[in-house]
């Protein structure tokens, strides 16, 4: 299994021993428990509900479904895109085989 963050990969198995050899009979993965957190007051974290759009002033980061857009320069091509929920704006995208293809997606 792959070691992802601070949680390691746990797996449990279940072996039958009745006969005269051990037999595996089912190997899964368990939840995994996590090492080296830390922990801080909830008091410290400041969270928002809504991230203000406004306030996103990341190069390529688009506020509206009508500045996506899909760039080309030579074999690279850029779409600048934003996706609500389950929907992707611009839904379908064109390209040659062998160009070099960067998503820039907003949510």
């Amino acid at each position: 299994y792959l070691n992802v963050g601070p949680t390691h990969p746990e797996a449990a198995q279940l072996i039958d021993l009745r006969g005269p050899k051990m037999e595996l009979l089912y190997d899964f993965p368990t939840y995994l428990e996590p090492h080296y957190a830390q922990m801080i007051k909830a008091e410290k974290l400041k969270p928002i509900t809504i991230y203000p759009v406004a306030e996103n002033n990341k190069p390529g980061a688009i506020k509206t479904a009508e500045e996506a857009r899909i760039e080309r320069k030579g074999s690279r091509v850029d779409v600048y895109g934003l996706v609500v929920r389950t929907h992707f704006t611009p839904d379908i995208v064109r390209v040659n085989e062998g160009d070099d293809v960067y998503f820039h997606w907003t949510n």
